[in-house]
């Protein structure tokens, strides 16, 4: 008998399998990134099909097939494009941010803290009153965060005199003074960023 896993994951993509079965990629919280199987999950009956569209956050319940997972439950809890969908600018940054992860992030291995980190930063971006100067921060703020966890971005770099990557970085707390203390470094920012990505050879 196979033995069951447990972990919350977001779906990143989804792709189709024959009539009836889904490709899923999960950006999970105690597996990184994975590949799995759902099967007939397309079918009108399926009772895992809430639970597997993309950007929907859920437990998953999964066992190791040879290549793959293969997914035998899902508890569905939130879905982040319906609750973004009404500000477009809000829902390109998450976008934005999800997509990085699966580009950067290479497959399976065990890294909760970034997935707290991205958890976190979804959250704020929710449930906070944001203009597009602040969202831009914000984007911005979790790029590095996300760079630095991954080995890409160094904490003690100075920018403008100052240690504001070390105050970005040393926690994955969220407040809007965070926002305002990146907000005149902008152009500088963002060329770190690009620098950093370009180390990568991903983009």
């Amino acid at each position: 008998m196979h033995e069951i896993y447990n972990t919350e994951g977001i779906i990143l993509s989804t792709g189709d399998i024959g009539e009836a079965n889904k490709f899923i990629t999960i950006f999970s919280e105690q597996h990184g990134l994975i590949s799995a199987t759902a099967q007939s999950v397309r079918e009108i009956k399926s009772k895992l099909k809430h639970g597997l569209q993309k950007f929907t956050v859920a437990n998953i319940s999964m066992v190791r097939g040879r290549e793959v997972w293969r997914i035998t439950n899902v508890e569905y809890k939130q879905n982040l494009y319906y609750e973004l969908r009404e500000n477009k600018t809000k829902l390109k940054a998450m976008i934005n941010i999800l997509v990085l992860v699966q580009k950067l992030l290479a497959g399976e291995k065990y890294n909760e803290r970034l997935y707290k980190i991205i958890r976190k930063s979804i959250s704020f971006l929710k449930k906070n009153d944001l203009n597009r100067e602040e969202i831009s921060d914000f984007e911005n703020i979790v790029i590095i965060r996300v760079l630095h966890n991954l080995g890409y971005f160094d904490e003690n770099k100075k920018i403008g005199g100052s240690g504001v990557y070390k105050n970005i970085i040393s926690t994955s707390s969220w407040d809007k003074e965070l926002l305002e203390d990146v907000r005149n470094l902008n152009g500088e920012i963002i060329k770190d960023i690009n620098e950093s990505l370009a180390h990568t050879h991903l983009f």
